[in-house]
């Protein structure tokens, strides 16, 4: 068990730093970005199911890492506001995005399922 959570440690800490900062500083054609915050968010049947539109004044950039998948193991999930509604990014397990803080965005979930993901 100590094995599993010191590896977990492992990835979460050098992870963002060795393969997804290098990455969104490239895209964003920033070699001064840093990673400032780290949570892993949740929505369960019993607890929120929906973070309203948004945007992410806290942050230039945010990057999602879906932990788990959707059409499998919730319905919904993160959406995008765009001039004609809004449009739901069908994230899988590992898959990775990264928006820029203006952008209109928010999650709404459903059914019995529930989404994890890894915010930075």
């Amino acid at each position: 068990m100590l094995l599993l959570v010191w590896l977990l440690v492992l990835a979460l800490t050098s992870l963002p730093q060795d393969r997804i900062l290098p990455l969104l500083q490239e895209r964003a054609n920033d070699r001064t970005l840093v990673m400032c915050h780290s949570l892993i968010r949740r929505y369960l049947p019993t607890e929120r199911r929906r973070h309203p539109q948004h945007f992410d004044v806290q942050a230039l950039y945010t990057v999602v890492v879906s932990l788990n998948s959707h059409g499998a193991d919730f319905e919904g999930g993160l959406y995008v506001s765009t001039g004609e509604g809004r449009q739901t990014i069908a994230l899988q397990a590992g898959d990775a995005i990264f928006h820029d803080a203006r952008l209109l965005h928010g999650v709404e979930t459903r059914g019995p399922g529930a989404r994890w993901s890894w915010i930075m």
